[in-house]
This record gives C-alpha cells, sequence and structure tokens, in this order.
C-alpha cells in the first residue's frame, strides 16, 4: 500500500470568491452539482455536516474541522452506505480552499487519506473521478449565471 492515496484537484471559476463559497455550503446550488445532494452543517468546528440526497438518505457524513469564512472549509468525510466499518481510519478529510484570481477564483480541493481505508486505493480512485464530475458540474453551473 502506498505512503498516501490524497486526491488533489483544482478548477479556476469565472465567479468571485462570495458566489464560489456560496455554492460550496448551500444546499440550493449542491444539488444541482453534487449528484443531488444538500448541504446541512451550522458550519461551527465540531459540528456535525450531512449531504443527503433527494430522498434524505445521507450519502455522506463528517465534523467540521475548520472554517474561514470565504476562504477554507475543512470536514471529515465518510460514506454511511458504502458498507465500510464507521471507524476513523475509514474517514477522510475534505479541504476546499478558495483563491481570487484575475477573473474569477481558485478551487482547490483535496481529499484524503486513503492509504489505510478499507479498500482504499479502490475509494481513491474512485474519488479522483468523482471530483471530476462535480468539479466541471460546480463550474458549468457557476459560469451559467
Amino acid at each position: 500500500m502506498p505512503n498516501s492515496l490524497i486526491v488533489h484537484k483544482s478548477i479556476t471559476i469565472e465567479a468571485a470568491p462570495a458566489e464560489v463559497w456560496e455554492a460550496l455550503t448551500h444546499s440550493d446550488w449542491t444539488r444541482q452539482y453534487m449528484f443531488g445532494c444538500d448541504v446541512v452543517s451550522d458550519w461551527e468546528v465540531g459540528d456535525s455536516i450531512v449531504f443527503p440526497d433527494q430522498h434524505g438518505i445521507v450519502q455522506v457524513a463528517g465534523k467540521v474541522l475548520d472554517f474561514q469564512f470565504e476562504k477554507k472549509l475543512s470536514f471529515t468525510a465518510f460514506g454511511p452506505n458504502m458498507g465500510l466499518a464507521d471507524i476513523p481510519a475509514n474517514h477522510t478529510t475534505v479541504t476546499y480552499e478558495l483563491s481570487h484570481v484575475q477573473g474569477g477564483t481558485h478551487l482547490s480541493v483535496l481529499q484524503g487519506d486513503f492509504a489505510g481505508a478499507e479498500r482504499g486505493e479502490e475509494r481513491y480512485r474512485e474519488t479522483l473521478g468523482g471530483w471530476d464530475m462535480v468539479l466541471g458540474k460546480l463550474k458549468e453551473v457557476l459560469e451559467a449565471i
């Protein structure tokens, strides 16, 4: 098993950081690009964050680790319906970092580490493709307004 399996994706979106932040933290937006899921959290460090689908089934659950308004959001992530043990090794950390660039916002996403997790390499590969779809759709949705 490799030393680490961390997904790192980034994209530049022709939208202000405030608009990208809004899209990351409000369900009216997330359901448009995140496989139909809402996002529910009080956005306080230590509080829960869940991503329920249109049927109310939680697809991802975790805890907010860092919240720096319009700059950085970090949270743990676990898929309770994946058939994996709900143990710390099977949880990953997702981090969004936003920075203003000429003409828009640069969004960086990191998720991992999958190296010590059950089915880690498989989950890592699936997550790579998942973020490609999510970020592409996020860009499309935001740049259409």
